[in-house]
C-alpha cells in the first residue's frame, strides 16, 4: 500500500505516510504565507524518516 496523507492545520501541517511496509507519522510548521513550503517540509521529513527520497 502506498499513500500519503497531509493536514494542513492553523499552528502544525502533519502528514501520514505509508509506503510498503514504512508507517511514518511527521509534522512540520504551517506556513501561512506559502502553504506548499510546510507541505514539503512535512512530506520531507516523513521521507527522511523512512530511509527515502522523494524522487
Amino acid at each position: 500500500m502506498k499513500r500519503i496523507s497531509v493536514d494542513i492545520g492553523g499552528t502544525f501541517t502533519d502528514c501520514f505516510f505509508a509506503w510498503d511496509e514504512h508507517y511514518i507519522e511527521s509534522k512540520a510548521l504551517t506556513t501561512h504565507h506559502n502553504l506548499a513550503l510546510g507541505f514539503n517540509s512535512a512530506l520531507d521529513n516523513a521521507c527522511e524518516a523512512a530511509g527515502l527520497t522523494r524522487e
